[in-house]
């Protein structure tokens, strides 16, 4: 398993829509467990490994479980592994150590009883019977437990039973075959291993067989049980095999039963045709990803209206977009660099971050995942092109007020001109666009509130370098391309004219009294009392529509942006 990417089993849950994945013969070390885990867990996914080897050594065994996303709510209780009769010193006592064959989760849902999960690996008993009966002693009385208590369950793994003629099943196999609470069993033959190193697979009639059962209580919510296979030649006349049960859940009412065990990758070996036929497989993808390209930006386009020079060369690069610290990761090894699928997504991200700075919200991110999980399945597109379009559309709605309120803003900025107030609960990358562009010379005073005294500075030098430290103190701008976030600001929402002198001709401590007794707020806003006038004081009924179109995107800064009505909750905020 080490030469399986994390990024390759996040594919195969992801893209087919997998919620369950269990493991067998991981061949790792806990060391290296823990590193796949960490790298996992980047990808969104939960894990558990189970290893017989802590450190060093090559090791047969080891077992491991994922889940979905969806299914982490759903997990219950501490994580069992299978652990032996013998034990090690950890840090002066003794520790059981684990077998590395056999793992169990526990997963409530509501109005039902609880699931069990369990990934199985049976050693091979000529070999090593004492883990071989171990381990089958630990696995029946989980198996016995689950059925007493009214639970479901799902076993999934290697028992390495002898299916040819005459061969006997172990008491865990006749359990699961012949015991009432399996409702459905699936397995799944991997030829004839003639040439194995192995003992116990010496000759050309030994055949290696994984298994999957689903127990009467929980057996018509799983819609598809899947095999994935992955062969890799190590060394002459050695093959790792690694196969993984894979089940997806049926969700409100659309559960069907499991029928056949239907691989999805496939590979009998590691031949190059073979090699070569996956890659086939994943390049036919990109045929419907690229009409889903085209309908994205075509109906982006419909409701931009014009496309800038910037948002074309993002279209025609189709970068994979940053939005803030989210990172979308969609990969795979075969072919290089990002999937066409990743591209579209991007190209989704890209059309929402235009509208919504913060980027593309996780679960659109989801639903566009499930669009490109169903689409190889899909005959028709209509059904995935309406629920795209229902989708954006939906999004797009939601700025539509916001982006009226900012015509507002332009139209009252451009030709009343009247003062209007710019205080530090607002944007920073705005703000900070209008502290590096043509709008900088526009800030003429700082106001200040300083033991009960109110100062207005007004020569340049001192206005600039209030303003900077101020922001520099009070807001967090994104650390991944700065620049081009407050260019975006400055070129789409800064006055298209500018602005005549007599706008700016100082404001005397008469008005400003004035308008502090008409304030809700009986002092200057803001924990330190700083204010920014760029116009003059609009009336009441244009003053909220005004601090709407500065306030309209509120996830622009890492910190959250204050309510300008709460001004004293502004201020403890802002403080801690």
């Amino acid at each position: 398993m080490a030469d399986l990417a994390a990024g390759e089993l996040a594919n195969i849950m992801g893209g087919f829509g997998v919620d369950i994945l269990a493991i067998q013969e991981t061949k790792l070390t806990a060391t290296e467990a823990e590193g796949m885990r960490k790298t996992l867990t980047m990808h969104q996914l939960y894990s558990k490994f189970s290893c017989a080897q802590t450190t060093e050594g090559p090791q047969q065994k080891g077992v491991a479980i994922l889940l979905s996303r969806r299914l982490q709510d759903h997990l219950v209780g501490s994580c069992e592994v299978v652990t032996g009769p013998t034990a090690e010193e950890t840090d002066g006592r003794e520790q059981p150590q684990a077998l590395g064959t056999g793992i169990r989760l526990r997963l409530a849902f509501r109005n039902s009883p609880e699931l069990q999960a369990i990934a199985v690996y049976m050693p091979h008993q000529a070999t090593n019977p004492e883990a071989w009966t171990h381990t089958q002693t630990v696995v029946t009385q989980w198996i016995h437990s689950a059925q007493s208590q009214g639970q479901g369950g799902l076993v999934m793994g290697d028992l390495n039973e002898r299916i040819n003629e005459g061969g006997r099943l172990s008491d865990l196999g006749r359990l699961l075959y012949n015991s009432r609470w399996i409702a459905e069993a699936h397995r799944s033959l991997h030829g004839t291993l003639g040439g194995e190193t192995s003992p116990a697979r010496a000759g050309a009639q030994q055949s290696r067989i994984d298994f999957l059962f689903a127990s009467t209580h929980r057996g018509s919510r799983f819609r598809q049980a899947t095999v994935v296979q992955q062969q890799t030649e190590l060394q002459e006349d050695h093959r790792l095999i690694v196969a993984e049960w894979a089940v997806r859940f049926g969700w409100r009412g659309t559960a069907q039963p499991m029928r056949t065990a239907r691989p999805l990758l496939n590979i009998a070996s590691a031949t190059e045709e073979k090699r070569r036929n996956l890659k086939e497989a994943l390049e036919a993808m990109e045929a419907p990803a690229e009409e889903m390209d085209k309908q994205i930006w075509d109906l982006a386009c419909q409701h931009l209206g014009t496309v800038s020079a910037r948002r074309a060369k993002a279209q025609q690069g189709c970068r994979l977009s940053r939005a803030g610290k989210q990172r979308l990761v969609l990969h795979h090894r075969i072919g290089g660099g990002p999937t066409r699928w990743a591209q579209w997504l991007a190209a989704v991200e890209e059309c929402h971050q235009i509208l919504a700075p913060e980027g593309i919200p996780q679960a659109v991110r989801d639903r566009c995942v499930l669009l490109m999980a169903e689409a190889d399945r899909t005959p028709s597109w209509v059904q995935q092109q309406q629920s795209l379009t229902n989708l954006l559309t939906k999004r797009l709605s939601a700025y539509r007020k916001r982006e009226a309120a900012c015509r507002l803003f332009h139209k009252i900025t451009e030709a009343v001109g009247h003062r209007a107030l710019l205080m530090e609960k607002n944007l920073g990358a705005m703000v900070r666009a209008l502290r590096q562009g043509p709008m900088l010379r526009q800030i003429s005073r700082v106001v200040t509130q300083e033991a009960g005294a109110t100062r207005v500075y007004t020569e340049a030098g001192e206005v600039e370098s209030l303003a900077s430290d101020h922001f520099d103190r009070h807001f967090t701008y994104p650390t991944e391309e700065p620049l081009e976030v407050a260019g975006r600001w400055s070129e789409e929402y800064m006055p298209q004219t500018e602005l005549a002198a007599e706008y700016f001709a100082p404001i005397t401590r008469q008005e400003l009294d004035s308008w502090m007794a008409r304030s809700p707020w009986k002092k200057a806003p803001g924990p330190s009392g700083v204010m920014f006038e760029l116009l003059r004081l609009t009336g009441e009924r244009f003053r909220d529509r005004l601090l709407e179109a500065y306030n309209y995107n509120k996830r622009l800064t890492s910190e959250t942006t204050l309510n300008l009505k709460q001004s004293k909750q502004a201020e403890e905020t802002i403080k801690k």
